[in-house]
């Protein structure tokens, strides 16, 4: 399941669907995909990463592109130049030559679904680049990682088309603009692609579903900031429904260096006091339609967010 979430009064953007295979980066359960990041921005690629023998491998050309290069194929020898560097490589080999001096590779080039996939650290032996494992976001960064703002990333729409969502007295904490005493009347779709982002000055790098080894199922967002013991609140907005607020689970909150995880729950207990909705376990990601952030700055790059889950 691929899901999306929206800002600026709405934020947009791909949750992953839960696994019980347990992250190396977690104590709870997350299955998340690799992805490549070239200069801090996600590249296309028709095949995904993948780990072989605790190798990561990624799509050559998609990243060569990237980065300004140009990649010639003839049979099975592959030319990349860029500058004043002119790189080979043969597939199904264990080496390249890099302006004429032989690189050992750690695993030899193959073919996927048409695709050359290469070790990722021969990026940084062939074009120079530096190459970083995030293993806590599983992303391989390549080059600067100077990640953009929202406002710089994402342009705003309407926000009229989505007001139907916003249901329930719960709503006003959302829609208004406590500066300009007015409802928002923007609204920022962010899509997998655009993460991570900037908004507000914190960093957005992912956000995923995880579930605990007791089968309770939360969002999980990554960024660069250790809130404060209230955490960042999210909420959930369905057809028909009232807003449903969900604070962060501070207990489980984790860091990993410059890194913390936060978790809100999805099917929460507090639906049936607060809104009445007596089947409250019922709830499931598959019922949302859009999940938002709940930050508390109205700047450009902070005004409510929230994502189509669909």
């Amino acid at each position: 399941m691929k899901n999306k979430l929206l800002t600026a009064l709405i934020l947009a953007f791909a949750i992953t669907s839960v696994s019980p295979v347990a992250s190396a980066a977690t104590k709870n359960y997350v299955d998340m995909e690799i992805a490549v990041l070239v200069n801090a921005r996600k590249i296309k690629s028709d095949v995904r990463p993948k780990n072989v023998n605790g190798q990561t491998l990624v799509e050559l050309r998609s990243i060569v592109k990237s980065l300004g290069a140009k990649l010639e194929l003839q049979g099975k020898v592959i030319t990349i130049a860029k500058g004043d560097r002119i790189v080979q490589l043969t597939i199904g080999e264990k080496k390249a030559t890099v302006n004429g001096r032989e690189v050992p590779l750690m695993l030899p080039a193959n073919v996927e679904k048409g695709r050359t996939l290469v070790p990722m650290r021969f990026v940084s032996e062939a074009l120079g680049e530096e190459v970083v494992w995030d293993h806590v976001n599983r992303y391989v960064w390549i080059g600067h990682k100077n990640v953009p703002k929202l406002e710089d990333a994402v342009e705003a729409v309407e926000i009229k088309p989505f007001l139907k969502y916003f249901k329930g007295t719960d709503s006003e904490l959302v829609l208004f603009n406590r500066t300009t005493q007015k409802q928002h009347t923007k609204v920022c779709v962010i899509k997998e692609m655009d993460f991570p982002v900037s908004i507000d000055g914190e960093i957005y790098y992912r956000m995923d579903l995880a579930t605990t080894a007791t089968g309770y199922v939360y969002t999980r967002a990554s960024t660069n900031d250790n809130t404060g013991t209230m955490g960042t609140s999210t909420y959930l907005l369905q057809t028909g429904q009232p807003l449903k607020l969900r604070g962060e689970a501070a207990g489980m909150r984790e860091k990993h260096g410059d890194i913390t995880l936060h978790y809100n729950l999805i099917a929460s207990r507090v639906d049936k006091s607060r809104y009445q909705i007596k089947d409250w376990e019922k709830l499931r990601i598959t019922n949302i339609e859009y999940l938002g952030i709940l930050l508390h700055s109205d700047s450009a790059g902070a005004l409510p967010q929230l994502g189509n889950l669909s």
